[in-house]
């Protein structure tokens, strides 16, 4: 008997669109997820159907303030190191299923922006790959959101109102989701 983990289904529903539709998971994928903490519900879920499928999850979680934290006090030669553990998994795992799940999508606009662009030129080795095996498709990537107060602000809606527009824009108030979007992939 499966346990569940969580206390809202729909989130348990949008993993399962993510890992069997979206990034279709095969038994022995190792599986990257990159998530801030805000997202732990749905990090959770993730990592219960990735090891259901027979994937192997590896979790690459983020405080919500640690791009904050990393620009408030990182030398230049810190900001111009490439993540090491993301590029492995960008160059050898067979998917990463990334969750958008900013508290406060706008911490950083106070950030110099030469130390933004010095971050990204660090970070661009990561994406590169990402385009390069994804095109040959070697490498199963998918990009989500998942609700939080921030991003409810900045659509200028209330938190709940906002979570019910994301599950509702994901089909994951139905009750297949992966049939739904199987079913529009083949229009």
């Amino acid at each position: 008997q499966k346990e569940s983990f969580l206390a809202d289904p729909r989130v348990e529903r949008l993993a399962n669109v993510l890992v069997d539709h979206s990034a279709q998971i095969k038994p022995g994928d190792r599986v990257a997820i990159e998530a801030t903490t805000a997202a732990e519900a749905l990090v959770r879920a993730l990592y219960a159907a990735i090891l259901e499928r027979g994937g192997n999850p590896y979790v690459l979680l983020d405080l919500t303030d640690q791009d904050e934290i990393l620009f408030a006090v990182a030398k230049d030669d810190q900001l111009d190191t490439t993540p090491p553990f993301r590029m492995l998994a960008y160059d050898q795992f067979e998917s990463r299923i990334r969750i958008h799940s900013a508290t406060n999508p706008r911490a950083l606009s106070g950030v110099d922006p030469a130390r933004q662009r010095r971050r990204q030129k660090s970070l661009a080795p990561i994406l590169e790959a990402q385009m390069r095996r994804g095109a040959d498709r070697s490498f199963k990537w998918v990009t989500t959101l998942f609700p939080t107060e921030g991003f409810a602000v900045e659509a200028g809606m209330s938190f709940r109102n906002f979570e019910d527009f994301v599950y509702r824009a994901c089909h994951v108030d139905e009750a297949d989701p992966v049939a739904f979007w199987e079913k529009v992939e083949t229009k």
